[in-house]
């Protein structure tokens, strides 16, 4: 089968595998006619499926390490690129890698002591830092809980 047949046929596979999913959602619970309990169903049942597919790319992925097909970057990290690697190519499947530029983060204490041994006031530390501190929006994380 050539490359672009299986994936068009891979994509129908993970389609038909996701209304199969729908069905055996209406075949679980109780026939309801609220709109809502039937999304509630779904984002309950798709939530479950997210996380164990999440631990099924995280043990692949281990064993991808254990096979030298790609590396821990927390044990070997690598300097940001400017574009992708090619790690393994395999006959149907390659793994590229792109290294980003890495972010930055202000560390409060460490910046608070610094000030302090150049002697600026308490006051002025709070005013500066209040001056500097942006706060994020809020975590909102929804749970689906089977009653």
């Amino acid at each position: 089968m050539k490359a672009r047949d299986w994936r068009g046929h891979l994509q129908a596979e993970i389609k038909d595998t996701l209304h199969m999913v729908r069905d055996l959602i209406h075949e679980c619970f109780p026939k309801t006619n609220d709109k809502r309990e039937e999304l509630l169903r779904q984002a309950y049942v798709y939530d479950q499926v997210v996380t164990a597919l999440i631990k099924e790319l995280k043990d692949v992925r281990a064993e991808l390490i254990d096979y030298g097909v790609t590396f821990d970057p927390v044990k070997a990290a690598r300097q940001p690129t400017n574009g992708q690697e090619v790690l393994y190519e395999g006959t149907s499947v390659c793994v590229l890698l792109e290294v980003k530029s890495p972010s930055t983060r202000m560390d409060k204490g460490a910046l608070v002591s610094a000030m302090k041994r150049r002697k600026i006031p308490n006051d002025k530390i709070n005013d500066i830092l209040g001056e500097a501190t942006l706060v994020n929006r809020p975590a909102h994380v929804f749970s689906y809980v089977l009653r």
